[in-house]
């Protein structure tokens, strides 16, 4: 667990990295039984997820009457209290504490030594962009890439930011004229469609089962609307950026909880 001093409406630890079953929900009183008095966010090891307790649900003000986000779900209780466990864009209801532009540059070369100890010297960073508890790392590899600190080669992904629509295409045009310096190149678009079946976020062509293998009214979650989708793709394409696209929609039928 990450301790940072907390934000007016944020959580004063955050951390995470525990992986997630299918099988069962975390709950905020599992947590409140460790850490009643001061809120904790413990993001899931996909990202795609984060758990908390009681005390950070009530700083963010969720409650049995907040809706879920378009782009998100609030785990609850058979009454509509929050479980403790929010799913994708869910999580941003709660804030965090954000790292510096200097503890995010220590993480990236910290995270540099490791992969080349295991012998890996370049990757695809699939979300160039801020998220939370991180500062935007497009500056943050520049700068290594301009002082020569950054020595692996990478390709980052710009994020599509999926609450605005063809509008941005020419800041991410911008952003990759100024984002290929040194060993960084950020030449890729990231689109992400959809959540992840270990969740039920994933987009179904079928509805999600029960445990009792009865069809249920979830078929997962679009985040971008088919039809600017297409047109987003041609746009993107025809100025030459290589399109990196999260989970397209699955045929296949999987069991909720």
């Amino acid at each position: 667990m990450r301790s940072s001093t907390p934000t007016p409406s944020g959580c004063r630890a955050a951390g995470g990295r525990w992986t997630p079953s299918p099988a069962a929900v975390p709950t905020r009183h599992q947590l409140d039984a460790i850490v009643p008095d001061r809120p904790v966010l413990l993001t899931n090891r996909d990202g795609h997820g984060a758990w908390v307790n009681t005390r950070a649900l009530e700083i963010a003000g969720i409650t049995r009457d907040t809706p879920d986000p378009h782009d998100g779900r609030i785990e609850r209780e058979p009454d509509g209290t929050p479980i403790g466990m929010l799913q994708e864009g869910a999580v941003d209801l709660v804030a965090v504490p954000t790292a510096s532009a200097a503890e995010a540059h220590e993480g990236l070369l910290a995270a540099q030594s490791h992969l080349f100890s295991l012998g890996v010297t370049g990757w695809q960073d699939a979300m160039i962009s801020a998220y939370p508890g991180n500062p935007d790392n497009y500056d943050v590899y520049r700068a290594a890439a301009r002082t020569g600190e950054l020595k692996a080669r990478v390709v980052g992904a710009l994020w599509w930011d999926r609450e605005r629509g063809l509008e941005q295409i020419p800041e991410i045009v911008q952003r990759r004229a100024t984002g290929q310096v040194g060993r960084f190149a950020a030449t890729t678009v990231k689109l992400m469609l959809d959540g992840i079946a270990e969740n039920f976020t994933a987009s179904m062509l079928e509805p999600y089962l029960d445990r009792c293998g009865c069809p249920t009214a979830n078929q997962g979650l679009t985040f971008i609307d088919p039809t600017l989708l297409q047109d987003a793709v041609r746009e993107l394409d025809a100025l030459g950026f290589q399109l990196h696209f999260h989970c397209p929609r699955r045929p296949c039928r999987a069991s909720g909880p």
